[in-house]
């Protein structure tokens, strides 16, 4: 567990059942709405972390720490008619 992750104590208020629902809705489509606005960041950051762990019992699951961003199919063609 590093420095971000550490758990904190959070005071909380007593809320009904509604406000409870509504308040967790609320952080996951804020949740949902961060991941897709920052995926590539987060994405380069988890490879960069990979590439630090690498555990050498385990080279199949190593993975290119320097892999582009990825930008869509437009630049995949093998040039094998079908």
């Amino acid at each position: 567990m590093s420095d971000e992750t550490v758990p904190f104590i959070l005071e909380v208020p007593v809320l009904d059942d509604e406000a409870v629902a509504a308040v967790n809705a609320f952080l996951w489509d804020l949740l949902v709405q961060f991941e897709n606005q920052y995926f590539s960041q987060l994405q380069r950051h988890h490879r960069k972390l990979d590439a630090l762990r690498r555990d050498p019992m385990e080279p199949w699951k190593n993975r290119a720490p320097d892999l582009p961003d990825p930008q869509g199919d437009e630049d995949f063609n093998d040039e094998i008619p079908f």
